[in-house]
């Protein structure tokens, strides 16, 4: 365990939980001290206690929020404009793979998204942990569906994949609600952070709003949280890239994100599909926004 007196007013920060996760000899900052998975095993003391107690201590005062983090732009922008406003919050990205073409692509993307996130954390006591990756698609759970995204159809142009909104949700809040009961001593105000945009019928603030009625009638103390919509008007591109701009070093978001349904065999995009035609709007925008910058 290394100490330096520097670090103690910024506190810690980053740290990948729960810590039997940590490889050998990696460890976080906390309290100004660099701390080890072998330091928290051995109950090493640092300044005011041992490392375990004040690290749940501090935990237990933390607002948990998750993420659908699907590797887009949108989910990205979504948890960053989180980490940007608020402190002192633990977030947990979730990865669902349900059987779409696009699985292995978007699971990349999020590798490399959630490292430069955490860049933005700045002194908030901000920790984004590695992501959770859930296979859902080996259920069955969309073979009514005649999507083309998903794995084993035609690529008939039809993208409309039913209702999968509404069962990603419901997905991630079975995990919330897991969680909570195992994890007992931890703060219960969870959130569950979405890129809706007020593109479709359940991507608006609307249909956010009907769920945590919903959700708030059983008292499941879990809110659905929309930051890129504050009414119920469509996000245009040109607001989009405005927003992106103005956060030093988020264009790099567009660099790592993934946007298409429809990945080639040699792994590139197709260029044709919703999603891709999307991102070329938003980059022709901020290309726009780079010029009128400089």
């Amino acid at each position: 365990m290394r100490c330096t007196p520097k670090l103690w007013s910024l506190g810690w920060a980053t740290a990948p939980l729960p810590i039997q996760n940590l490889k050998q000899g990696s460890g976080f900052v906390f309290g100004g001290c660099f701390v080890t998975k072998e330091d928290w095993a051995a109950g090493s003391v640092s300044r005011g206690g041992s490392i375990e107690s004040r690290f749940q201590g501090e935990e237990r005062a933390m607002k948990h929020y998750y993420a659908l983090f699907s590797g887009g732009v949108d989910s990205a922008l979504a948890v960053l404009k989180i980490i940007r406003r608020e402190k002192d919050i633990r977030i947990s990205p979730l990865f669902f793979d349900y059987g779409q073409k696009a699985a292995k692509k978007e699971e990349e993307a999020v590798t490399k998204l959630i490292p430069l996130l955490r860049d933005f954390g700045g002194q908030n006591n901000i920790i984004l942990e590695d992501y959770r990756k859930y296979e859902i698609g080996g259920t069955d759970l969309f073979k009514w569906s005649e999507s083309s995204i998903l794995k084993g159809r035609e690529d008939s142009g039809d993208t409309d994949l039913e209702n999968r909104n509404m069962i990603l949700i419901g997905a991630a809040i079975s995990i919330i609600m897991s969680d909570r009961k195992r994890e007992k001593t931890r703060s219960k105000r969870r959130g569950l952070i979405v890129g809706f945009k007020n593109e479709h019928y359940d991507t608006t603030r609307r249909f956010a709003l009907g769920l945590n009625q919903i959700i708030g009638q059983q008292d499941f103390s879990i809110e659905i949280i929309t930051p890129l919509v504050e009414n119920d008007r469509k996000r245009s591109w040109r607001s989009l890239a405005e927003e992106i701009h103005s956060i030093e070093g988020a264009d790099a978001l567009l660099s790592y994100a993934w946007s298409c349904y429809y990945p080639t065999s040699e792994g590139s995009t197709c260029t044709e599909c919703g999603p891709c035609k999307s991102r070329k709007k938003l980059s022709d925008e901020l290309g726009i926004r780079t010029r009128m910058k400089q």
